[in-house]
């Protein structure tokens, strides 16, 4: 929830709001990326569709939207350079598992075979 910040911008009548990517978004970014290359080492991006599955371990029983967690989780594997955009990711998935401190998100990433690919839905 403290991913983004805001505040207001420009001045008289052309002020507008302004939305970024907090100091605690900043630090999530760094940590993800610091647990990717301790893990796994340097990768070079996934460049095909995706299919991506994330376990949301609570560490209370606090009330949380689980699509909360996936913006900021996304983005956060983009600037690791796990793939090279979230677009690719066709099919995404979230569970929410059991309450554990400390909470931690489980991520697993598939490449979607050509043969499996959606075919396009029409009206």
């Amino acid at each position: 929830n403290n991913y983004w910040s805001s505040r207001v911008a420009g001045s008289g009548r052309k002020q507008f709001v302004s939305v970024y990517i907090g100091k605690a978004g900043k630090e999530f970014r760094v940590n993800v990326q610091a647990m990717i290359l301790e893990r796994f080492g340097v990768l070079r991006p996934i460049h095909d569709r995706l299919r991506v599955t994330v376990l949301m371990v609570q560490p209370d029983r606090r009330s949380r939207d689980v699509d909360n967690i996936l913006k900021a989780t996304l983005d956060s594997l983009t600037h690791a350079r796990v793939w090279e955009d979230d677009s690719q990711v066709d099919d995404l998935r979230v569970i929410r598992g059991r309450v554990q401190s400390p909470g931690w998100l489980e991520v697993t990433i598939d490449v979607i075979p050509a043969g499996e690919r959606q075919l396009e839905l029409t009206p």
